[in-house]
C-alpha cells in the first residue's frame, strides 16, 4: 500500500500547521509550517510573500523573538498561533566622530 499523500512521510505528530503573521500592515496573512522545520525556513517563507530580506525580520510570539536556530514545534507554536513580524532596528548606534574644520570660524560683522 502506498500513502494517499503526495510529499514526505511524517510521524503521527508533525502534521502541517497553519500559522498567521501579522505583518507590518497589521494584516494576518497564513503560512504552513511543519513542527520540524526551523524558524530560518519559516523567516524565508515569510520574506518571500512581504518581499523584505530574512535577515531583516524579526518573530515574535509570547511576548518572545523567535531565533532561527528554533524548530517551530519546540518554540511554543501551535495551529492557529498568530506570529508577530517586525523588524530590527539600529539602536544603540556609535557616536560620529566630531568634524574637523579646515578654516577658523568666520567672525560675524560687528555693529557700530
Amino acid at each position: 500500500l502506498k500513502p494517499q499523500h503526495s510529499g514526505s512521510i511524517h510521524s503521527a505528530g508533525s502534521a502541517e500547521m497553519q500559522l498567521f503573521v501579522r505583518d507590518l500592515a497589521g494584516r494576518s496573512v497564513a503560512v504552513a509550517a511543519q513542527p520540524e522545520d526551523d524558524v530560518a525556513a519559516l523567516k524565508e517563507q515569510i520574506a518571500a510573500s512581504q518581499g523584505i530580506p530574512a535577515e531583516e525580520l524579526r518573530l515574535l510570539f509570547a511576548g518572545r523573538q523567535l531565533e532561527a536556530s528554533e524548530f517551530v514545534g519546540a518554540s511554543g507554536l501551535e495551529e492557529g498561533s498568530t506570529v508577530f513580524l517586525t523588524l530590527f532596528l539600529d539602536g544603540g548606534g556609535k557616536k560620529r566622530k566630531k568634524k574637523t574644520y579646515t578654516k577658523p570660524k568666520k567672525i560675524k560683522h560687528k555693529r557700530k
